[in-house]
């Protein structure tokens, strides 16, 4: 099944990511969220998401928690997660924050994802900027450009045109490797 996209959720998602970040003491030191991390707090996210109205996200969380899965180097901790999977799919409850070394920049990082993936199909230009700030974050090279992400999201609303966006710096090199 193809996941839809929707360019409110993408902003939603932004807005969430913000708001984990704002006036968070974890930035000031630094801190890298790996792909392992970035699956937990995407599929932490989905479960949430299957619990208000969208119970097929909880298969999409499934998936994400299998990727983390193949992401772990022992064999006892990949047993342990696939548990946890199980049990998701079984219709269970689960608490996945343990998994996570970081939980406030990690879910940034996941709900960035999630902004990316909802306006990937609609919007392939909003998708390739959150993917650069999601990866920077990711990387613990700086924090996302809220400001530019949340004008460019209302872009597609009659909000401010293409000529009232001004690229931030430094990002025109990696937007156009992202975007061929």
């Amino acid at each position: 099944m193809a996941r839809g996209s929707c360019l409110d959720c993408s902003r939603k998602h932004i807005a969430q990511a913000m708001v984990l970040l704002d006036d968070d003491a974890s930035l000031s030191e630094p801190g890298i969220v790996s792909d392992f991390e970035r699956h937990v707090a995407q599929a932490i996210i989905l479960m949430v998401e299957s619990r208000l109205g969208y119970p097929h996200h909880r298969w999409f969380a499934c998936g994400h928690l299998a990727e983390a899965e193949g992401l772990l180097q022992k064999p006892e901790e990949q047993e342990r997660l696939r548990v946890f999977r199980l049990a998701i799919m079984s219709g269970q409850a689960v608490r996945l924050e343990e998994w996570l070394t970081n939980p406030r920049r990690a879910m940034a990082v996941g709900h960035l994802a999630e902004a990316e993936s909802e306006a990937r199909r609609e919007q392939p230009v909003l998708a390739a900027t959150i993917r650069i700030d999601r990866l920077r974050l990711a990387a613990g090279q700086g924090e996302p450009n809220f400001d530019y992400l949340c004008r460019l999201a209302c872009l597609y609303d009659g909000g401010p045109t293409a000529d009232d966006l001004e690229q931030p710096a430094g990002n025109s090199k990696q937007f156009d490797e992202v975007t061929r």
